[in-house]
């Protein structure tokens, strides 16, 4: 990260905003695990972009070996 972009991080948290993370975001997003329609895109972008979406496509290829 350049001095710039240091410089500007540190006065939006001193304005008052609080670093995130992408995956934090979009858990914020999906929310409720219960909202079954918005399940199947909030995992596939995981398992595109995530970091945890290792973990996606794991559970993924268990769910896939088990049906076989």
């Amino acid at each position: 990260m350049s001095m710039t972009n240091g410089a500007v991080l540190e006065r939006m948290v001193q304005a008052g905003t609080r670093p995130t993370t992408w995956n934090s975001v979009h858990c914020e997003l999906q929310r409720y695990w219960n909202r079954t329609k918005t399940m199947p895109g909030f995992v596939q972008t995981f398992i595109e972009n995530g970091r945890a979406g290792w973990f996606f496509k794991l559970e993924a290829e268990r769910q896939k070996n088990k049906r076989k």
